[in-house]
Parts: C-alpha cells; sequence; structure tokens
C-alpha cells in the first residue's frame, strides 16, 4: 500500500495541502475527483518526486518505477509506432524479449498491423492507444495517469477506455487515476477520493467491488452513486 501522510504543500502564498493523508490500495485503480484547479495534478506531482513539499511523508513509492499516462500521447513524431515504444525499453530487456514484449502490447491494443507507421498516420485514438501500450510496456509498479480521456467523443473515449482495462485485467498494476469527469471515475475506479476546497480535503471516498470489464454505470446503483457524488461536488 501506498501512504501518503500529513502532507503540506504551498504554492506561493497559497496552501494546497495541509495535513493530507490518503492510502492507495496495490494492485488498484484508485481514482481522485475533483473540480479543474483544486490540486490533483500538483499531488500527482509531488507523489512522482517532479515537486517538492514541506511536511509528512509518502510510503511505499520506488521513484525508478512509476509510469506516466497524460492527456496528450506525447509521442515523438519521427519514431514509428513500434519505436515509441522501443525507446524506452532499451536499457531495460535483451533484443529478443524487448520484440516480444512490444508486439504483446500494441496486438493488446489493436496495433500490431501499425507497426511501421508514423504518429501522424495514425487516428488520435490510435495514438492514444499506443500511448497506452507505451505505458504499460514499462515495467512501472505505479501508474499515473492524468485525465487521459479528457477532449474525446463519447464513442472514442469509450474504445480508449476499453483498451485500458483490457491491458489492466491482465497486469493489474496499482493504478492513480485522475478527472473531473464523475463518468470518469465511476468507468475504470475501484474507488474514487473526492477532493475539494483549499487546501485540499477529501470530502468522501466510495468503493466499488463489481467486475470494471462488464460494468454498467448506467444502471440504478451506479444513479445512487452519481448523485451522491454531483451533490457533493455542487455544494
Amino acid at each position: 500500500m501506498i501512504r501518503i501522510n500529513r502532507l503540506k504543500k504551498n504554492y506561493e502564498n497559497k496552501k494546497i495541502f495541509s495535513n493530507f493523508n490518503m492510502n492507495i490500495e496495490p494492485c488498484n485503480i484508485t481514482c481522485i475527483l475533483g473540480p479543474s484547479g483544486v490540486g490533483k495534478t500538483t499531488l500527482f506531482n509531488v507523489i512522482s518526486g517532479l515537486t517538492d513539499y514541506e511536511d509528512g511523508e509518502i510510503i511505499g513509492i520506488d521513484k525508478k518505477h512509476i509510469s506516466y499516462l497524460f492527456q496528450e500521447p506525447r509521442l515523438m513524431p519521427w519514431l514509428t509506432v513500434y519505436e515509441n515504444i522501443d525507446i524506452i525499453l532499451k536499457n531495460i530487456f535483451p533484443d529478443k524479449e524487448r520484440k516480444d514484449v512490444i508486439n504483446y502490447y500494441l496486438d493488446m491494443v489493436g496495433l500490431k498491423d501499425y507497426t511501421d507507421k508514423k504518429p501522424e498516420e495514425l487516428s488520435g485514438g490510435m495514438k492514444q492507444r499506443l500511448a497506452i501500450a507505451r505505458t504499460f510496456a514499462y515495467p512501472s509498479t505505479l501508474l499515473l495517469m492524468d485525465e487521459p480521456f479528457q477532449g474525446l467523443d463519447i464513442k472514442l473515449k469509450n474504445s480508449i477506455i476499453e483498451s485500458f482495462l483490457k491491458l489492466w485485467s491482465e497486469d493489474n498494476r496499482t493504478v492513480l487515476f485522475i478527472t473531473h469527469d464523475i463518468d470518469e471515475a465511476l468507468r475504470v475506479s475501484d474507488q474514487i477520493y473526492i477532493i475539494q476546497d483549499n487546501p485540499v480535503k477529501i470530502s468522501q471516498v466510495e468503493h466499488i467491488i463489481d467486475d470494471k470489464i462488464n460494468r454498467d454505470i448506467y444502471n440504478a446503483d451506479y444513479s445512487k452513486i452519481r448523485k451522491r457524488i454531483t451533490k457533493i461536488l455542487t455544494s
């Protein structure tokens, strides 16, 4: 388990976190849900070591084994689909194993027939699936996802989420996922931490126990959860 204890983080003269505590369960997808600007990305940056903090402790994180998935695919345009994954694995796996790893993940996201294509030859959804494959190909113990489905239309978003959950079901990696979209949180999460205010506080934690792969977030049970979350965020 990853534990965040008594975290204190200021930005200029503004308190972002003050005595903030949170537990992240291993092999689960934990969502941080809150409005834009509340401090979700700052928390990611603190966890990953990109940003210092004034006080507190973060236990259970090996910063050498963190991978990231962002809103933008962040692909290298001069490299092929295959090379965009190969470049991050060159110092990790020998040639034969690396090839097997890359082909496995490209096949999982439906891109095995596009290995020689450049990013400019891919659709937006294909680029994001490639970013997901690259993220999972890296042997991390923690995956940080910073609103990777934002800006996608509903059909494309559902397709990308299906690719992500398919990979996760084969791996069960620990994932920390941030969003301000309630339906995204309901679709992929085991736990949803609803955060608000400055300094940030946890207003509610929702635990979801059913299967993520076949989850119907529009049934009566999820409608009740959605209403609870909406009420908290709009109060």
